[in-house]
């Protein structure tokens, strides 16, 4: 079954670039601005989601650390003049087990989630964090490697589903 979720982050201003996370291309990879708006539901099934910058996501960072990702998901990134889209597809073999609960913001650890770090120093040290589970419930804040703060007391105006 394909369990598909969409988070729009609305910027002022970004950098419309993703460094990729594979040391053969240092590269980054050029986001596309696209013409148009998307409903954040849940089902990108919009046709403005196949001019998206698309990846597989190879490795899982939560409960395992940097391992490779036990089911396939692709992220999918584009901008137009005011948003940022990212949308998700896991394709998850055996749906049932799919971890989603009904909570408070920034309280769905124990789900399954995905989400986007925007490091927008561009240090590789700060950075604003926007994830959610499958049922749109959001966790968002700053994570600041300098200080060592993780503050999720932080939040964003996006939307999820």
């Amino acid at each position: 079954m394909l369990r598909s979720l969409t988070l729009a982050v609305f910027l002022s201003a970004f950098v419309p670039t993703v460094a990729t996370a594979q040391k053969s291309s240092p590269e980054p990879f050029q986001i596309p601005r696209v013409e148009g708006r998307i409903e954040v539901d849940g089902v990108p099934d919009e046709p403005l989601w196949d001019q998206a910058w698309t990846m597989t996501l190879d490795y899982e960072v939560e409960p395992g650390e940097n391992i490779p990702a036990p089911v396939i998901t692709e992220v999918m990134v584009m901008h137009d003049h005011n948003r940022l889209y990212v949308g998700f597809r896991a394709h998850d073999p055996n749906p049932a087990a799919i971890r989603a609960h009904l909570a408070d913001r920034d309280d769905a650890w124990n789900d399954d989630w995905v989400g986007v770090v925007l490091d927008t120093f561009n240090d590789q040290r700060r950075a604003y964090e926007m994830l959610c589970n499958p049922l749109g419930v959001q966790m968002d804040a700053i994570n600041d490697d300098v200080s060592q703060n993780y503050d999720d007391s932080w939040n964003a105006i996006w939307e999820s589903a």
